[in-house]
């Protein structure tokens, strides 16, 4: 199970072109995945009057189920228009306070894994199963240089990220400075982060017959010239 803060499919972004990356490479070696977004896309409110969950079938073994409950869709809604972090999440799921049909999946997961810092170790009995944390940037250093209302929530998220080795069982680095980060502030040296690079799946992403030399075209490339 992944549990993310946002709806990942279809991917619009690089954070979740891996973390659907992961999940495909977890269904094609055998796992059944269920990712689990606590919030949809403003798309997905629309005309879904009294619908509280969304379901798409991905690939074979890939389901991502999409929360939409009104109270993580208003707060999501109110925080972004303000140009907050997602502070609130972390709280309420560090609380315990996340759907039902989400503490059920927890109840099946045999392994779990947070998508990003913002999505802690969730309070129940399924904390002390293997639980992973893909992590995607040192998220206090991006806070640190964003304007002035988000980088007074820096501070926390550092303590967030320095405190990541007592809940989680590894983490999935993206680059050496995460991994020398995460490893340094691991008191016990239990932790042996592997970097999962930022990478396009080359299979999901094969361009349509004749693309590729098209737009190459319209740029005035030759075969030769590399960008």
């Amino acid at each position: 199970m992944i549990i993310s803060g946002f709806r990942i499919f279809p991917a619009a972004n690089g954070a979740q072109v891996r973390t659907s990356g992961i999940a495909r490479a977890l269904a094609r070696i055998g796992y059944d995945v269920l990712i689990y977004s606590l919030a949809g896309r403003a798309s997905d409110y629309k005309f879904r009057v009294g619908r509280r969950y969304l379901t798409d079938p991905i690939a074979p073994g890939l389901v991502e189920e999409t929360h939409l409950g009104a109270g993580y869709g208003l707060l999501q809604t109110a925080v972004r228009r303000l140009d907050h972090p997602r502070y609130w999440q972390h709280k309420l799921m560090s609380a315990g306070y996340v759907p039902r049909r989400c503490k059920d999946a927890l109840n099946r997961a045999d392994v779990i894994l947070s998508d990003m810092s913002y999505v802690p170790v969730i309070r129940g009995r399924w904390a002390t199963k293997p639980w992973y944390l893909i992590s995607h940037n040192l998220e206090h250093q991006l806070l640190e240089q964003d304007v002035p209302r988000r980088r007074r929530y820096a501070d926390w998220m550092r303590g967030v990220e320095r405190s990541a080795a007592s809940y989680y069982s590894d983490i999935f680095a993206v680059s050496d400075e995460e991994k020398n980060f995460f490893e340094a502030n691991d008191p016990t040296g239990r932790l042996r982060v592997p970097i999962v690079p930022c990478a396009v799946d080359s299979v999901a992403y094969q361009p349509a017959p004749g693309e590729r030399e098209r737009v190459r075209a319209e740029l005035g490339l030759v075969d030769a010239d590399r960008l």
